[in-house]
């Protein structure tokens, strides 16, 4: 089989990472010197690692994050902001996952908690663990929706088992009584058994000012609070738009 028909055949299996690797190989003698196992090796690894950036790619896209370009790379980590680096890049390794553990991320408005929360959710999507994000408010939207439609089973259990569920704006508004029932039943099903990011500018001690039946604030306290990394942030200047400026003249 002749070149132009070998790389016919690799287009035709869309092994694009294999495919321009095998062109390198053919466009430079540096690889002369490599032996048949070592060449075939450099091909399997250019095709692995492009499927797996695929795949982190795809997994970025469904989770659905509100700032798609937040990352680890792009956080401040300025005195103002109040942000230990080496928690962070701790974080970012994803063990709390394992142990189920969740975050807290609190701070005023435009303090950078969405940016945060979106930047470990990447982390997260980077090691290939199954993360969603939403606002509060669109997750009790999405179950509306799902429940009209006579799908809520299906749209309530994904959300009580991803992996990772990214809760934006939590408690910004006052529930209603049918959405905080819903809210204690998921964190109940997500307690030691997913991890959950909580991204608000209300404090735990607080939450019952948007719950008036205390048995319910505190049911959902007790399933998020006791396992969770506090992330205090401060400051008024978004993450992005710090992040933004990096590079720049």
């Amino acid at each position: 089989m002749g070149i132009e028909a070998t790389m016919d055949l690799l287009r035709a299996l869309r092994y694009r990472g294999m495919l321009e690797e095998f062109e390198a190989q053919l466009k430079s003698n540096e690889y002369d010197s490599l032996s048949f196992i070592e060449r075939f090796s450099l091909l399997v690894e250019a095709e692995y690692l492009r499927k797996q950036n695929s795949r982190i790619q795809l997994r970025n896209k469904k989770a659905g994050f509100a700032q798609g370009d937040a990352c680890i790379e792009g956080i401040d980590y300025s005195l103002d902001r109040n942000i230990n680096k080496d928690t962070i890049l701790k974080l970012a390794s994803c063990t709390y996952v394992s142990r189920h553990e969740n975050i807290l991320i609190l701070g005023p408005s435009d303090s950078g908690k969405s940016y945060l929360g979106c930047a470990l959710g990447n982390a997260a999507c980077r090691r290939d663990i199954k993360v969603s994000y939403m606002r509060l408010a669109d997750l009790f939207e999405s179950l509306d929706r799902a429940e009209t439609a006579g799908r809520l089973t299906k749209v309530f259990r994904f959300f009580a088992t991803v992996s990772i569920l990214v809760l934006d704006d939590f408690l910004l508004s006052v529930p209603t009584l049918k959405q905080v029932q819903i809210l204690v039943e998921l964190m109940e099903q997500r307690e030691r058994t997913a991890s959950t990011i909580i991204c608000s500018q209300l404090a735990p001690r607080d939450w019952h000012k948007r719950i008036d039946e205390a048995i319910q604030a505190n049911c959902i306290y007790s399933r998020l609070v006791p396992s969770a990394h506090l992330i205090e942030l401060k400051g008024a200047t978004p993450m992005r738009e710090r992040y933004s400026t990096i590079g720049s003249d």
